[in-house]
This record gives structure tokens, C-alpha cells and sequence, in this order.
């Protein structure tokens, strides 16, 4: 197996079956060792090391190491990690399975339940993302993040006064027009973002990224020469 790079703790330093492990140079090569750890714990094991491998983003060597966890023991908790792993490969029918089967045992994790918001956000799938939003911060109003993602998901379906009021639980009034007027921009409705940054502006007259904003709505022509220069 090809070796990867490491910045595991020493705590990962395992010996079983199946499972990833240093090798003398500091690579990770796949255990040859015959000596079984009892099941639960190769799972365990197993699960930390495709844990390691995702936040390195070695994405694939990560699902490989979180289904063999699975082999070892059908009960542990990695549909979660699965799910958003598949997401990043593009491999959506798998990762929507994992998500149900995530979601169905921890359906009160507000972060699991956000994640799948913003995988359907990403695919334009705007109502499913705003259900998980939704049910998001009704389970935890103070969640900014799910909040800010809620109100893009409702200016991306055009309900305009419901975003202002969604992104208002997370930032300042000023700054929620600028998050709808992003929105709005997106979708080529370049003067009513300018009446939005315009408000922004009349609310925190410092707000640079509103007065930003509008030099460019103005002049276009110089935004567009400064893009070329970048």
C-alpha cells in the first residue's frame, strides 16, 4: 500500500489486522500483524485512524479504514463521517444512505444536522436544505452557522424578507443586507443588492464591505479591470 504522510499522535501507534500503522520511516502501511484485538476494539481503532485520514484529507484511505471499523463491529457510529466523506468523493446515493442512517440515531446533532442542509444546499436541492436548517436551530437557536445557511437557502428561493430575517439571528441588521445582497448578486438582481447595501450603509455607515460593494456596482467597468489584474 502506498505510504502517506502522518501527524498522528503516538496514541495511534496500533497493531491489528486490517487496520493502518506506523511503519519504521513514519509512513502508514496496513497491519500484517495475525494477533487480533478483541472486535470492539479494532473498530474503535480502525474508526480513529479513518477520523486521522479525513482531517489530512486523505479522503479515500478514510473510508476504507471507517468500513472496515464497520466490519468489525455493524453497531458503531460511522455513518456520520461516511456520509460526508461521500459527499466530498461525489458518491451521493451512498452518502445520502449514510446520512439517513446517521440521522436516525442522533437525530438532536445539531452539527450532523446542519451538515446535511449544506449538502443539499450545495446541489440546489432548496427545500430539503431548508428543512434541516430549520430543524437545525430549533434545536439549538443559537447556532450562527445554521442560521446564516438557512437565510442563503431562503434567498436562494427568492423568499427575500424571510432571509433578512433569518440572517438577523446571527449577525448585525447592516450585515444581514449584505448577506442578502450577496444572494441577490448571485442571481443577477444587481440594483436591488445595491438598495440592500445602501440600507447596510444607512444602518453602520462604516460597514467598508457595503461601501465596497456599491464602488463596484457603480463601476463596473473598473471592477472589471481589477479582476484582470488579479
Amino acid at each position: 500500500m502506498r505510504k502517506l504522510g502522518w501527524a498522528f499522535t503516538i496514541g495511534l501507534i496500533l497493531v491489528q489486522p486490517g487496520c493502518l500503522i506506523f511503519d519504521k520511516t513514519g509512513g502508514l502501511e496496513m497491519s500484517r500483524d495475525k494477533t487480533a484485538l478483541p472486535a470492539n476494539e479494532s473498530a474503535r481503532a480502525c474508526k480513529t485512524v479513518g477520523e486521522n485520514l479525513a482531517n489530512q484529507g486523505h479522503v479515500e484511505n478514510a473510508v476504507e479504514q471507517l468500513l472496515k471499523a464497520r466490519e468489525y463491529d455493524p453497531k458503531i457510529d460511522v455513518s456520520s463521517s461516511l456520509a460526508r466523506l461521500y459527499g466530498v468523493l461525489g458518491k451521493d446515493k451512498l452518502a445520502l444512505d449514510e446520512y439517513t442512517r446517521a440521522v436516525a440515531a442522533n437525530s438532536k446533532d445539531t452539527a450532523l444536522l446542519n451538515d446535511l442542509g449544506y449538502y443539499h444546499y450545495q446541489r440546489g436541492n432548496w427545500p430539503e436544505a431548508k428543512t434541516w436548517f430549520e430543524k437545525t436551530v430549533a434545536l439549538d437557536a443559537k447556532m450562527d452557522r445554521a442560521w446564516i445557511n438557512l437565510g442563503l437557502t431562503l434567498g436562494m428561493m427568492e423568499k427575500y424578507d424571510e432571509a433578512l430575517r433569518a440572517f438577523e439571528k446571527a449577525v448585525r441588521p447592516a450585515e444581514a443586507r449584505c448577506n442578502l445582497a450577496f444572494v441577490m448578486m448571485t442571481q443577477g438582481k444587481r440594483d436591488k443588492a445595491r438598495e440592500l447595501y445602501v440600507e447596510a450603509l444607512d444602518l453602520d455607515s462604516g460597514l467598508a464591505l457595503a461601501r465596497t460593494a456599491i464602488a463596484r456596482l457603480d463601476n463596473p467597468a473598473q471592477d472589471d479591470q481589477s479582476q484582470k489584474r488579479k
